[in-house]
């Protein structure tokens, strides 16, 4: 009976671990996505003069599945806004700061080149993304919609800083 019993916990819990591996996010790598970016206005379409940018620099720093990104930003009417996170691709909210657009944000690994995001600005869906590097790690694309209907569809094409 002890053997069945050992045999029976030791199932349970391969199942128990086999489900949590199967649940967890990718992580990013850090390889593709560490570094700084610059918008490439040329490569990037906005919906309307609000969503529009006119620069951006972005800095990720990833360690795990940990997401930590830095943005300055010169909107197109040409205010200039210092904004970030620091985030787990676990599909948990976390705080931003300096984004009067949003004022959370919940990332998931899609892979080691793709994350998925959503925002929230007051507890209302203020948009969400799709963030992707390329394989090779020069360019990072980011799909994103504005508000809760999601009416602005942006696409912005950011180049790495070499």
């Amino acid at each position: 009976m002890n053997a069945l019993k050992t045999l029976a916990m030791t199932g349970a819990a391969l199942a128990f671990v086999t489900a949590q591996i199967a649940s967890a996010s990718p992580s990013p790598s850090a390889k593709l996505w560490g570094g700084s970016w610059h918008l490439n206005v040329g490569k990037s379409k906005f919906a309307s003069a609000d969503s529009s940018e006119k620069s951006e620099v972005r800095a990720y720093r990833i360690s795990g599945n940990h997401v930590t990104m830095r943005s300055t930003v010169t909107t197109g009417s040409g205010k200039v806004m210092k904004w970030g996170y620091s985030a787990a691709t676990d599909g948990k909210w976390y705080l931003t700061a300096g984004n009067p657009g949003m004022d959370h944000i919940k990332l998931t690994g899609v892979s080691d080149h793709e994350m998925k995001s959503e925002t929230l600005k007051l507890k209302h869906v203020a948009g969400g993304a799709t963030i992707s590097v390329t394989k090779d790690g020069k360019e990072l694309t980011i799909d994103r919609t504005v508000g809760a209907s999601g009416t602005d569809h942006d696409v912005m094409g950011f180049d790495r800083v070499e």
